[in-house]
């Protein structure tokens, strides 16, 4: 049995990508490997995730920081964390989005999981303050992993390039999709979702944060030449500021009839919209 720990906050409160990526992990950790104890570290917990991994109760440990002292509660990965796995006798450490706890002794294995380095690549995406920050924690990590997971070749060639981390601290593992994407889908299922959000054409989906990055404005420029007007497209995604210029651009060509975003889909809810799909399609800038 192993005593294994993960920085869990972006389990325990983001919906999206990384958020995505992190319950993967966890939930195929604990089902492959059931014997090992897992310590999750999160700084708090939303209320949709509170009954997260419940039925594990047995082999998770969740360490919600909210029950620490005030004054400690803003300094919890880089003062706490590394106290407690110390006294816990954790035997490593895995960071699932982009950095490590500074101060971990140096007796515990330390991996780290470096989904992008974008931020580099495309400056303009992003603000001063929060590249400097993220410079600052992926460097680090990267420097201090005893082994760095890149979620694709691009980004370990990225690390390699940006950090001069040698070739063999990296290892590429591709992150699978969810397990409810893996099952059969009834037509019955499938038009009551299509009822709920009240899709009654054939549709195109695209899937992304209403973002720059994720291009959604080219998206509509190529449906705008689509000589079938019957059709529909789906914009799905979370909604960022850039949903005014999305929103403006549908305006200005006298889309809004043929073109809809939703931005309150469930995850229980996204595989019948792709499965009702005619085909989606994704023209992301860069991942």
């Amino acid at each position: 049995m192993l005593k294994l720990a993960f920085d869990a906050k972006r389990a325990y409160q983001n919906y999206s990508g990384l958020g995505n990526y992190s319950r993967y992990v966890l939930e195929t950790m604990i089902q492959m490997f059931p014997e090992n104890e897992y310590y999750l570290y999160t700084p708090q917990v939303k209320i949709d995730f509170i009954d997260y991994l419940v039925e594990y109760r047995k082999q998770v440990h969740l360490i919600d920081i909210t029950s620490l002292p005030k004054f400690i509660q803003p300094l919890w990965r880089n003062v706490f964390v590394p106290f407690d796995l110390k006294r816990k006798g954790i035997q490593l450490y895995h960071g699932l989005s982009n950095e490590l706890p500074r101060g971990i002794h140096s007796s515990i294995p330390q991996i780290v999981t470096i989904h992008d380095l974008i931020f580099l690549k495309h400056p303009e995406w992003y603000n001063a303050s929060d590249i400097r920050i993220s410079e600052q924690k992926i460097k680090h990590a990267c420097n201090t992993a005893t082994k760095i997971i890149a979620t694709s070749e691009h980004t370990k060639q990225d690390i390699i390039n940006f950090y001069s981390i040698p070739e063999k601290k990296i290892e590429v593992v591709y992150q699978d999709c969810d397990a409810r994407f893996h099952k059969r889908l009834s037509e019955a299922e499938t038009h009551n979702v299509l009822h709920k959000y009240k899709i009654h054409q054939p549709y195109i989906l695209s899937v992304g944060t209403i973002e720059e990055r994720k291009n959604q404005i080219l998206i509509l420029k190529a449906f705008r030449k689509l000589k079938k007007n019957d059709l529909q497209l789906l914009l799905v995604g979370r909604s960022t500021s850039y949903i005014k210029e999305v929103s403006k651009y549908i305006y200005k060509h006298q889309l809004s009839d043929r073109v809809r975003i939703l931005t309150d889909v469930t995850n229980d809810d996204l595989p019948l919209l792709y499965g009702g799909a005619l085909f989606s399609v994704y023209a992301s800038l860069a991942e």
